[in-house]
């Protein structure tokens, strides 16, 4: 055979090859979507642990995401280890992660609801970009939750995780029980989505247990939203202060506002939703004290809903002079006392408070809507 006839076809055909593994290496996230049988994301909760699988096909578009891409709960969460990690584990087809953490690490909290303890946290998916700096997926925040009821021993019944997500709850000695909720807009159900656009409007509702206390009135004193789970973290933005004075209704076409109060152990609140231009994150965190007071009390200057509808404040149990002191320029600097003990007496009131946390909320840009 002349080799010198077959080497300039041979060279033609070899480097056909490197180029068409060149471009397979670079598209080796994507592949055909299969059809799914089982879904993304599936959670077992332990006695004492939850373990999170997650299929690599996260969102079912082919595009197939990393282990280092996935982390519960905040990434500067760590313990020994990083068990808050997602690692893969072998399977016979499409790739899988696996993430077991007690439910004690990874900055899981635990709340409570009338029947069952709930154990809460996300799950964080943030992509690595390219080499060339191209990213194929956006950011997401999946909310985890384990709920173990009350009437069992922990470990002790067969234990079913729920989707509902985003229900925060304080308890206070075993009787007083704070909660901040997402609501539908219709107000008849907890909202089962984190995800909203500017442009909407959140819908959020305090709300107080009262077991075997008196008739309880709720407030909300001061709420801070942060990119964070820090409430004490930069960017900050405190759109409730001052004892409940809703300062983000003041923003020009603010929709922004407390509703007429229907139930004394109820609050709803709307708000317009929002982001931080400085940081990148889609991502709002929550953290509200929330107050509750006899609800034979009057309304006080501080213990109140107060909105500004048509460019007065107004008060959402009525007695709107409660809230002229929002409009001070000069307010209370000295916050070291602002929050008061449970059950402490301030001459004749007596009041209970408790910080609670709600997120992530995720807040896109109106144009990816």
């Amino acid at each position: 055979m002349d080799l010198s006839l077959t080497s300039p076809l041979l060279t033609a055909f070899l480097t056909s090859l490197l180029v068409f593994i060149s471009l397979a290496e670079q598209h080796r996230r994507f592949v055909v979507p299969p059809f799914p049988t089982s879904p993304p994301v599936l959670v077992t909760c332990k006695g004492d642990s939850m373990e999170v699988l997650i299929r690599a096909d996260l969102f079912g578009t082919g595009v197939f995401v990393n282990a280092g891409e996935l982390h519960l709960g905040p990434a500067d969460i760590k313990g020994a280890d990083d068990p808050c990690a997602a690692f893969q584990i072998e399977t016979v087809s499409e790739p899988e992660f696996k993430i077991h953490a007690r439910l004690t690490d990874c900055g899981t909290q635990l709340s409570f609801t009338d029947q069952s303890l709930v154990y809460s946290n996300t799950l964080v998916y943030s992509p690595s970009p390219s080499l060339e700096g191209v990213v194929w997926t956006s950011p997401a925040a999946i909310p985890i939750d384990c709920h173990y009821q009350k009437r069992f021993e922990v470990g002790s019944a067969a234990l079913i995780p729920s989707w509902i997500p985003l229900v925060v709850t304080a308890s206070l000695q075993k009787q007083l029980d704070f909660s901040l909720r997402l609501m539908s807009d219709d107000w008849l159900f907890v909202r089962g989505s984190n995800v909203y656009y500017l442009g909407d409007v959140i819908h959020m509702q305090a709300a107080v247990v009262m077991g075997n206390h008196l008739p309880l009135r709720v407030y909300v004193d001061s709420c801070t939203a942060t990119a964070t789970p820090n409430p004490s973290s930069s960017p900050r933005y405190e759109f409730i202060d001052h004892h409940g004075c809703l300062s983000d209704g003041q923003v020009a076409g603010s929709r922004s506002l407390f509703l007429t109060r229907a139930r004394d152990d109820q609050l709803h609140l709307i708000l317009d939703a929002f982001r931080f231009h400085q940081t990148a994150e889609d991502l709002l965190y929550l953290t509200c004290y929330l107050k509750a007071v006899p609800a034979s009390q009057p309304v006080t200057a501080t213990h109140r809903a107060c909105s500004v509808i048509d460019h007065r404040w107004r008060s959402a149990d009525g007695g709107d002079q409660a809230c002229n002191s929002c409009d001070l320029w000069e307010r209370m600097k000295n916050q070291g006392q602002r929050h008061l003990e449970e059950g402490r007496n301030t001459g004749s009131l007596q009041e209970w408070g408790h910080p609670v946390h709600l997120g992530p909320l995720f807040v896109l840009p109106a144009e990816k809507r």
